[in-house]
């Protein structure tokens, strides 16, 4: 089996399978004479049987890589978890992410927000697991 990094958008799909891979596992347990519900050791295993489920056959990074893209040119609410001087960069998240769990979003801005600064963002970017934006006041039009 491949190798499968470990990180937010695994744990993501991890969760999400496991949930599934339990109901199969209860129905499994109750239908099926000797059935089990046992979920495997391995969280691979998981998103496999998730996936072979489904029908699906792209990965959970590559699902996530579409769905940050498609957010390129957005408006997104993003509150700020903190503020880098040096780096002229705040950090933060998406109403819909969690905060050490999903990804973050990056916004190249000079104004020092703080940690808890809600800040519309025009999403103009995205890297393996988070967005990058600037904020919506701060967009230039030519």
């Amino acid at each position: 089996m491949n190798k499968i990094e470990k990180g937010p958008a695994f744990w993501k799909a991890f969760g999400q399978a496991a949930a599934l891979w339990a109901v199969v596992a209860v129905v499994g347990s109750l239908l099926l004479p000797g059935g089990s519900m046992t979920l495997p050791e391995e969280p691979e295993k998981i998103l496999v049987a998730s996936a072979s489920i489904h029908g699906h056959t792209r990965s959970a990074a590559h699902i996530l890589a579409e769905k940050l893209r498609a957010k390129i040119g957005t408006v997104e609410e993003v509150i700020i978890d903190e503020y880098d001087d040096e780096a002229g960069l705040a950090i933060g998240r998406t109403k819909a992410d969690s905060p050490e769990i999903d990804g973050k979003c990056y916004v190249e801005t000079l104004t020092p927000y703080k940690s808890g600064d809600f800040v519309k963002v025009r999403i103009t970017g995205s890297e393996e697991y988070d967005l990058v934006g600037t904020p919506e006041d701060e967009v230039q039009t030519s």
